[in-house]
């Protein structure tokens, strides 16, 4: 929101774009958390270029996932991807418009040599997220939060982030293995944030317990209902 220049009039100003994908046919889309980071409002495009309001509906900023709902959108263009796996990947693809100048259009792009499961990617912000799909499909503006699709249209990763040397959109790409979206999104859907594992405890530093003599975990708080 900004202040008009000539006058007191308050405007909404574009922040950025991103791709996304139906997950669903209740109008639930996957993107990346860095593309909706920020943000006030939401619209969605569709395919066929119909646009609707969208809402965010849970995050999980550590695996650069986010999950919106539009609003409105019959369920006819809905059509969720096919879901595939993240294991032995030989084919990648990465979908999503082409440029930021020319959001009507889209690309894709052939990769071929994927790598599962292994390096670690720093997005905006600084935050690192490690076991992503690195592969050499070029990820271009706009095409965070996009689909990663397998020779047969599978969905097998959300692209996150490329690094770059040259500052172009050519280097090595990274995107969130589909595996992790599949244990994930269903979280955010019902709760808005992931369940992190714990045994339900606050600990005290280690020092606490030493400076009192105790041998083993110094318990300050047990949270009710966990384990």
């Amino acid at each position: 929101m900004r202040q008009g220049l000539f006058s007191f009039d308050v405007l909404q100003i574009q922040q950025g774009t991103g791709s996304g994908f139906v997950w669903d046919t209740n109008g639930h889309i996957v993107t990346s958390f860095h593309v909706i980071d920020g943000g006030d409002s939401f619209k969605m495009r569709l395919a066929d270029q119909s646009e609707y309001a969208a809402k965010v509906v849970g995050y999980a900023p550590d695996k650069d996932l986010a999950v919106l709902r539009v609003g409105g959108a019959p369920a006819s263009k809905l059509r969720p991807l096919p879901v595939g796996v993240s294991q032995r990947l030989l084919v990648c693809r990465a979908d999503g418009p082409r440029s930021w100048q020319s959001l009507r259009t889209r690309s894709l792009t052939d990769s071929w040599g994927g790598q599962c499961l292994g390096p670690r990617a720093e997005i905006t912000g600084g935050r690192k997220i490690y076991d992503v799909i690195q592969t050499d499909a070029a990820i271009n503006p706009g095409n965070s939060g996009g689909p990663l699709l397998d020779s047969c249209g599978r969905l097998i990763g959300v692209n996150s982030a490329i690094y770059s040397p040259s500052g172009a959109s050519a280097g090595i790409g990274f995107a969130i293995p589909v595996d992790v979206v599949k244990r994930l999104v269903p979280h955010l859907i019902a709760r808005r944030r992931p369940v992190v594992p714990g045994i339900g405890i606050a600990a005290l530093p280690e020092s606490m317990a030493l400076r009192n003599q105790l041998d083993g975990v110094f318990v300050q708080e047990v949270v009710p209902g966990s384990p």
